[in-house]
Order: structure tokens, then C-alpha cells, then sequence
């Protein structure tokens, strides 16, 4: 037992020394290399030799902190330019609205200065006045403009651009009026051709880039390219503002007529801005004033004239016949309450029923100033048809009051008085219009 123990102590004394040994063998191999790299940089050496391994091996391990760096800069960028863009964009935006409105505001002051050149180079009364509304249908060419009656705008003024014509006023309000276009197809302008100065009259179509020229003569000298101008025919319209220019010249369905297209001049679908001229004529004189007032007197007396019983169904209308003319040619001198009143003093002269004539001569008056755009400018023959059609008109509303009366159908010469009236109008007109031509003469 004792040898036994003798022996494991001797192993594992032998143990322990073998182990001491080691650690002393490898701090002496420990300081023999720091002596040595102290003396002769041997670890410089080493670590140069080993640099081709080991400067991969760092390059490998720093690669994924430098990908993250990368990637996290690339986002950064991308949001940063991903901004910026969108505000290039948000001021490209900006400045092309901008830009825009400026060749916008630019091209309504040069507008303004062109209206502005047209007043001062004819040296024109005029008002400038803004659409505010437009009804362009295929039946009713108008547009509404920020003047009315308390500017002064009435019924009959004449509406220009800096172009041409653009119609006249047909209705007026208190800061409002109403202008037909001349392209509407209830329009009518008197027109002469500046090349050759063959007059007519221009009609609207119901489109805006189209003006008609109906009847001319087919020995008429009139070709595309002729500018039209306003003849002053009539007093509505001041005389040499262009109105179109002639883009076609054909003939009707039957061979018989020229039939002329005309562009107007005005630009009739963009117009913003517009001139009301005032009136250029002088009051009505104390001359114009004794014709008017003559004309119905005698109307009146030549419906006191007495003639045969087989005369009578030729007997005209000749008051209606009176105040169609004034109707058509100067229509301020003629209203309702006017023609009213004319009835009621022609019904105590020669009238059944109080108020007949009173009644037959409002309605007739009401569609005279209706149609009168068309009506004054239709050749002789149109308007004695017209004419007779007013007057058959009248006949059927006498008639209308005479059954309400109680009377009993009239024999058939009852409607030769119309015609007897149609073929007079022509003599009438001229005989009138000569007069109202002579006065001015005179003055």
C-alpha cells in the first residue's frame, strides 16, 4: 500500500513539472521573439510576408458593413432626388402656369389696345363693355354684355371689335343688354362691296364663320377675296366698317342667282371684349318731326274718305300702312303706347268697337319691331310680300273680333283690301322715303 502510494506521486509530481516546463519553455520562445522584433523588426518582416493572405481576409470581412453603407447612402440619394424632382416638377408646373397667363393677360392687352386704336383712329364715341354670357345654337346667335340702361346702352346700338362688325343691341336691362350676332339667322346688315361698290345685304346662317349673300344679280361683278363693308343704308349702321370677306360665289338650285359666302370679319366665337358705338346721327329735326306727324294725319283722313259701295273692299289699311313704314325705317319714333293710342282716335273716327283698331294695330306693330332686322333690308318685292302678309294678318284678326261680336263671315271681297295694300306699299314707301330724304337735305 505504501509502494502504491509512493508511486502515484511520483506520477503526478512528474506531471506538474512536465507542465511547468512548457510554460516556461514558451515565455522564454515569448521574450526571445519580443527581443528579437525589438532588435530586428521581425514582426514587420512576418507581417509583410503574410500581408497577401491576410488583407483579403480584411477586405472580405469588412465587405458587408461597407454594402450597408453603400446601400443606406444609395436610399438617402434616392429620396433626395425623388424630392428634388418633385419639386422641379411642382415649379415647372408653376412657371408654365405663370408663363400662360401672361401670353394670356399680353394678348388681352394687346386686344384692348387694338379696341383702344380703333376709337381713337375714327374718332368714335364708343363704350367697352365685357361678355358675360354667349348662346350660340343653331337658332339664336347672341351674347350678353356687363352694360345696360344705367350705362347708358339701349336698343339699335352698334357692337364692334377690333376687327369688324360684330351685331347690335337687341334687348337691354339695367347693367345688362343682349347682342345678336350678325351670324344670327334673324340678322340682316346692309353691306357694299369695297371693290366695286355693288350693294346688298348680308344675312346670318346660325354659324359663326358664315354669312350669306342672297340674290345678287348673276351679272353681278362680286369674287372671293372682295371685302364687304357697311353701307350706312338704313342709319343703323355707320358706314365703312369691314364686315367680312367673300369666300365663295356660286348660284341657287335654280340658275337664276348668285348666292355669295362671307367670312366675317369679326371674330364672333372668341371676342371677349367689345365697342358699343354711340349714335352718330343728330336728333330728329322739326322737319323730320312735321313729315312723321303729316303721314298719320293724312293716314287718318284718307281713312274718312268716302268712296262707292263696290269700292269699298278695295279701300286700304292706309294707317297700317303708315306706321309699318316708320316700323321698319325709324322705329324710335314708334311704341306700343303710341300705337295704342292712334288706334283708339282711328276707332272714334271710323271703328266699330271701341278698341279694334287699338288691338289690330298693337299686333301689328308688336311683329313689325319683331322682324324688323330682316324685313327693312329685304328687296321690294320680298317686303311687299312681308307687307302683304301683315296685312292678311290683320284681316284674320278683324275677323276674329267680329265673330266674338257677333257678325256674320264676311262676303270673299272682304280680303281684297289686303291686296289692294301690298300692291300700294311700294308707291307708299318711296313717296315717304323720299320725303325723310329731301328734309335732311334741307338741313
Amino acid at each position: 500500500m505504501a509502494l502504491a502510494r509512493d508511486g502515484s506521486s511520483a506520477s503526478l509530481f512528474s506531471a506538474n513539472v512536465a507542465g511547468t516546463l512548457r510554460m516556461i519553455a514558451y515565455l522564454g520562445l515569448a521574450c526571445v521573439l519580443m527581443v528579437a522584433d525589438r532588435q530586428f523588426g521581425l514582426l514587420a518582416t512576418v507581417r509583410y510576408g503574410t500581408s497577401v493572405i491576410i488583407e483579403p481576409l480584411f477586405g472580405l470581412a469588412a465587405l458587408p458593413a461597407r454594402l450597408a453603407h453603400r446601400l443606406g447612402d444609395s436610399m438617402a440619394d434616392r429620396r433626395t432626388l425623388e424630392h428634388e424632382n418633385a419639386q422641379l416638377r411642382e415649379e415647372l408646373m408653376l412657371t408654365r402656369a405663370q408663363l400662360n397667363r401672361t401670353r394670356i393677360l399680353a394678348r388681352q392687352s394687346q386686344h384692348l389696345q387694338q379696341l383702344l386704336d380703333v376709337q381713337h383712329s375714327l374718332g368714335l364715341q364708343v363704350q367697352l363693355a365685357r361678355l358675360i354670357g354667349v348662346d350660340l345654337g343653331p337658332y339664336r346667335h347672341r351674347v350678353m354684355i356687363n352694360a345696360g340702361a344705367a350705362e347708358n346702352v339701349h336698343v339699335g346700338m352698334t357692337v364692334i371689335d377690333s376687327s369688324g362688325v360684330m351685331g347690335q343691341v337687341v334687348e337691354v336691362l339695367r347693367h345688362t343688354a343682349q347682342v345678336m350676332l350678325i351670324s344670327d339667322p334673324n340678322h340682316a346688315i346692309p353691306v357694299v362691296d369695297e371693290r366695286t361698290g355693288l350693294r346688298s345685304v348680308a344675312y346670318g346662317t346660325g354659324r359663326g364663320d358664315r354669312l350669306v349673300l342672297p340674290s345678287i344679280s348673276l351679272s353681278a361683278d362680286m369674287r372671293v377675296g372682295d371685302n364687304l363693308l357697311t353701307s350706312g343704308l338704313g342709319g343703323r349702321f355707320p358706314a365703312g366698317f369691314p364686315v367680312g370677306r367673300v369666300t365663295h360665289v356660286g348660284t341657287d338650285a335654280d340658275g337664276m342667282f348668285k348666292v355669295v359666302e362671307v367670312i366675317p370679319s369679326a371674330d364672333l366665337e372668341r371676342t371677349s371684349e367689345v365697342l358699343l358705338l354711340r349714335d352718330q346721327a343728330a336728333p330728329p329735326s322739326r322737319r323730320a318731326n312735321l313729315i312723321f306727324v303729316f303721314s298719320i294725319v293724312l293716314a287718318l283722313l284718307l281713312m274718312l274718305v268716302g268712296l262707292p259701295p263696290d269700292w269699298l273692299p278695295f279701300k286700304p289699311y292706309w294707317l297700317a300702312l303708315v306706321l309699318i313704314y316708320w316700323g321698319l325705317e325709324d322705329h324710335s319714333r314708334i311704341s306700343l303706347g303710341l300705337v295704342f293710342a292712334l288706334g283708339l282716335v282711328a276707332d272714334l273716327f271710323n271703328g266699330n268697337l271701341l278698341g279694334e283698331q287699338a288691338l289690330r294695330l298693337v299686333a301689328l306693330a308688336f311683329i313689325v319691331a319683331r322682324f324688323r332686322p330682316r324685313l327693312r333690308f329685304f328687296p321690294m318685292w320680298q317686303q311687299t310680300l312681308a307687307v302683304l302678309a301683315l296685312l292678311v294678318n290683320d284681316r284674320i284678326l278683324l275677323l276674329m273680333v267680329r265673330a266674338f261680336a257677333g257678325e256674320s263671315l264676311p262676303p270673299p271681297s272682304y280680303w281684297l283690301s289686303p291686296l289692294m295694300g301690298a300692291l300700294l306699299w311700294p308707291f307708299v314707301f318711296l313717296l315717304l322715303d323720299d320725303m325723310r330724304s329731301r328734309s335732311r337735305v334741307h338741313e
